[in-house]
């Protein structure tokens, strides 16, 4: 759940919908995203995120995406997350027993290219297990077929390698047809990520969204699952 302090409603996150938040006022818009970005940096705001009675923090547990095209820019958190599962994979009952042989016969080639060159010359301390995954240079990558297709990548692999649990866009629709937002739904609700989809202007309500409006008076309007029954506050 995600509330804010100036909201009479929360933003509830379940199975089977997508939360669409439109701001029709400009200046509510620019403060509302500007807060969360900030949140989102650790700093200060009047978001909260709950996950039933514990709050989150929300520099770890959500991430805004504010250009869609920037994703590969985006990585860090996913590598830095996937290097250390790995880490622990290869020192894993599993694993251990090739790592070290494989790092055993590694330092036997140094050592012998070493004797040919010059016996003067030394190695130090033998790598660890997990160093092989820094030397393969292992990092995330994301689909280059579509657009969608990376948002999907870049969710999907924030979820398994992150602590973040909710993905704000905002205008996304702005950038994608009705038809890749709608893919780009399936995908979320099918693998339960929780969504939030933040729009200055709105549009077409889709089966599956649940919006509540901002408008230009900072009313609130609600409509649920794609109809038309409308609830001022």
């Amino acid at each position: 759940m995600l509330s804010h302090e100036d909201f009479e409603d929360q933003i509830r996150f379940e199975d089977g919908s997508i939360n669409l938040l439109v701001i029709e006022n400009r200046a509510e818009m620019s403060k509302l995203v500007g807060e969360l970005v900030r949140q989102s940096e650790g700093l200060d705001g009047g978001f909260s995120l709950f996950e039933g009675a514990e709050e989150l923090e929300i520099s770890k547990a959500l991430k805004i995406i504010m250009n869609p095209f920037s994703l590969f820019e985006q990585l860090k958190d996913i590598d830095s997350g996937a290097i250390s599962i790995l880490k622990k994979s290869i020192l894993g009952e599993g694993n251990y027993e090739k790592a070290a042989s494989l790092i055993a016969e590694i330092s036997h080639f140094i050592n012998h290219v070493l004797r040919e060159e010059d016996s003067r010359l030394t190695v130090g301390e033998q790598p660890s297990s997990a160093m092989l995954i820094k030397l393969m240079d292992v990092h995330a990558s994301l689909s280059c077929d579509s657009v969608v297709e990376s948002i999907c990548d870049y969710v999907s692999l924030c979820k398994k390698y992150t602590k973040s649990r909710v993905y704000v866009f905002v205008n996304l629709k702005s950038f994608l047809s009705d038809c890749e937002i709608s893919e780009f739904y399936k995908f979320a609700m099918y693998e339960k990520i929780d969504l939030l989809i933040v729009e200055s202007s709105e549009k077409a309500l889709l089966e599956c969204e649940n919006e509540t409006i901002i408008d230009a008076d900072l009313c609130e309007i609600h409509r649920k699952g794609g109809n038309n029954k409308v609830f001022e506050v």
